[in-house]
């Protein structure tokens, strides 16, 4: 046997403790990178929102009583719904939002900044999903 191995296999132990130790430290690090990524991409949007003139600084009434079948109004739906949902993690497929928003664009182009970075959201949300 080698030297090395020799010396080493008494502590073979706390060895795949460590490499099991790094391998979860690893993917940790991996998560928090991808909600960093989506809490980022969130904010943007929020951001945009504000600067189209869309958001709302008062929760509206009908969210207290929302069922899924309608949405009353589209931009309050993106903001007290859908995207605390997504930061949250309480939306468990992520689903494509920019077809829901599209028809909601009036050729204004900070609404279609908006939905610019809802794409890239969906994108986001596909490309983890798919890991």
């Amino acid at each position: 046997m080698e030297p090395f191995l020799s010396s080493v296999l008494p502590y073979r132990r706390y060895l795949l403790l460590g490499l099991c130790f790094l391998h979860k430290f690893d993917q940790t690090k991996i998560v928090a990178t991808e909600q960093h990524a989506l809490a980022h991409q969130i904010r943007l949007i929020q951001e945009a929102m504000k600067e189209a003139g869309v958001w709302s600084n008062q929760a509206p009434v009908w969210i207290h009583h929302y069922s899924t079948e309608e949405i009353p109004n589209i931009w309050e739906w993106l903001q007290y719904i859908y995207l605390p949902m997504r930061l949250n993690g309480t939306v468990t497929k992520p689903h494509y939002v920019a077809p829901i928003l599209s028809p909601y664009m009036k050729s204004d182009p900070q609404l279609n900044n908006i939905l610019q970075l809802v794409i890239e959201l969906d994108s986001i949300s596909t490309t983890l999903e798919k890991k």
